[in-house]
C-alpha cells in the first residue's frame, strides 16, 4: 500500500470519526433541548392548572360544589330494568371525579363501569374517552337528580351488551359511596 492510499484512508477514518463525533454531540445536544422544552412544558402546565384551579375556586362556592358531591342511583340489583349507581366526589376548585357502575338486570345481568374528571360549566359537565370507541357523556345537575346522556349519540363507552348509563339517577345520598375504594387508598382520596 502506498503512502498516498495511507492517507487517503487515514483521512477518511479521521472524517468517519470527526462526523460520528460531531452526529453524537448534536445529539446528545438535542435530546438536552428536548427535556428541557419537556420541562418547560410541565411547568407551564402546572401553572395553568393552579391558575384554573384558582380562578374555578372564584366562580363556585363550595356550598355549590358540595350540592352535587354524593351518591346518586337508580334501580335496585336484581331487578328487570337494571340499576346503576354514580358517585360524585370534589377533587379541585370546579373539577369533580366520577364513578358510574351500571348493571342491565335479568336475565344476562351485563355491566359497565366508567370513571373519569369533569369540570363544571354552569351545572353541567362533559367526559369523553376513546379508551374503547367514542364515549361522550353529558352530566346534567339538577336539584336532587343528576341526568346523563350521550354526546350525539356516541356511546363506545366499553360497557357489555344493551349496558346504557343514559338515564336518570337521583340523589341518594350527600356523601360518595366507595364504589372503587382502591383509587381513594393508593391515589392519595380520602
Amino acid at each position: 500500500m502506498s503512502n498516498l492510499q495511507k492517507t487517503v484512508i487515514l483521512c477518511v477514518v479521521a472524517g468517519i470519526v470527526v462526523f460520528g463525533g460531531f452526529f453524537l454531540l448534536n445529539n446528545y445536544i438535542y435530546q438536552e433541548k428536548q427535556a428541557e422544552d419537556a420541562e418547560q412544558v410541565v411547568e407551564q402546565a402546572e401553572v395553568m392548572e393552579e391558575a384554573q384551579d384558582e380562578e374555578r375556586s372564584q366562580l363556585f362556592s363550595p356550598e355549590e360544589v358540595n350540592a352535587y358531591v354524593g351518591t346518586y342511583g337508580y334501580g335496585n340489583v336484581g331487578e328487570i330494568g337494571g340499576s346503576g349507581i354514580l358517585t360524585i366526589r370534589e377533587t379541585r376548585p370546579g373539577i369533580l371525579f366520577f364513578q358510574l357502575d351500571v348493571n342491565r338486570g335479568p336475565p344476562s345481568y351485563n355491566m359497565g363501569y366508567i370513571e373519569g374528571e369533569i369540570a363544571l360549566n354552569e351545572g353541567i359537565a362533559t367526559y369523553t374517552t376513546n379508551e374503547y370507541g367514542v364515549c361522550a357523556l353529558a352530566f346534567q345537575f339538577e336539584e336532587d337528580k343528576l341526568v346523563v346522556s350521550y354526546i350525539n349519540e356516541q356511546d363506545d363507552c366499553g360497557f357489555g351488551g344493551n349496558v346504557h348509563a343514559n338515564r336518570e339517577y337521583l340523589k341518594t345520598s350527600p356523601e360518595p359511596n366507595d364504589i372503587s375504594p382502591w383509587y381513594w387508598k393508593n391515589e392519595g382520596g380520602e
